[in-house]
């Protein structure tokens, strides 16, 4: 497996675009570095198809497209972004609604802000929402609209605010005003991470208390569906392109008479796998 030290394929248009950068990413990294290593790490290919497929003159075999995908480790976005480039190099692919997709989340990864500093941005559920808030261009970044907004009072705003100006997220202009700098943005997903999972936990209570809101304004529902380990990541990349899709839809840069809403996406398991030929019994 490749450690992630490259470029994500999400910032790339082109499937031999991604393959050259990373050949000479991996040239210049070590000069002995060369097409005939690279198939050998990667298995299923050879010297000469390699190249090829880097420098446009072939496409990917569908065979030998798992190959690449375990190389490079892709993540479930990472994976269909990818997939997605293979298929506009195929002759059989109408392209012009797939080549606009890959487009806009190329720019959209572009303009994309990735929070280092985690444990400030998710000390509280309510600094996300307020850094979302202030992402609309109609959206005043003043003490008391903000706190009506989010139901709390106006010295918390002040406070969270501070805290995304250490960020980065906003700055004060000639006026002394506070002035929007970022549009979007992303936590890295740590699996593991204490900070993380509380926040999760924090944002879980509440939405709990958003079941108190008036029908027309909450939804909730569940599903139980079997997975095996395949299935599980073909669900996670199914969700990825919701995610993306509904994202891009809804992608406006005036709030006007909008609320935000935050939609809570999460699946664990619901039982417990019994050892095969294991009998299940009752207490």
């Amino acid at each position: 497996m490749e450690k992630r030290q490259f470029e994500s394929v999400l910032q790339f248009d082109s499937l031999h675009q991604f393959l050259a950068s990373f050949y000479s990413f991996k040239k210049k990294l070590n000069p002995r570095f060369s097409y005939e290593s690279w198939a050998r790490s990667v298995g299923g290919l050879d010297r000469s198809h390699l190249r090829q497929i880097s420098t446009g003159k072939r496409s990917i075999p569908d065979s030998k497209v798992p190959f690449l995908v375990k190389y490079f480790n892709f993540r479930n976005e990472e994976k269909q972004h990818f997939l997605d480039l293979v298929a506009l190099c195929s002759s059989n692919t109408t392209k012009r609604a797939l080549n606009t997709k890959v487009r806009n989340r190329v720019r959209y990864q572009k303009e994309l802000h990735i929070i280092k500093e985690v444990e400030k941005f998710l000390s509280t559920p309510e600094i996300p929402v307020l850094a979302t808030l202030i992402s609309f261009d109609d959206v005043p970044v003043d003490n008391v609209f903000l706190a009506n907004s989010l139901g709390v009072k106006t010295d918390r705003v002040t406070e969270w605010l501070l805290i995304l100006e250490a960020l980065g997220f906003i700055k004060k202009d000639r006026n002394g005003r506070w002035k929007n700098t970022r549009q979007s943005f992303r936590v890295p997903s740590e699996l593991g991470s204490d900070i993380l999972s509380r926040f999760q936990r924090l944002s879980l209570e509440k939405a709990i208390e958003g079941l108190n809101a008036s029908k027309d304004q909450r939804y909730y529902e569940t599903l139980m569906i079997p997975l095996n380990p395949q299935d599980y990541q073909d669900y996670l990349s199914l969700l990825g392109e919701f995610r993306d899709q509904v994202l891009s839809k809804f992608n406006v840069q005036n709030l006007e008479d909008r609320l935000l809403f935050q939609v809570n996406l999460s699946i664990s398991p619901a039982t417990l796998k019994p050892t095969l030929g294991q009998k299940c019994t009752r207490k």
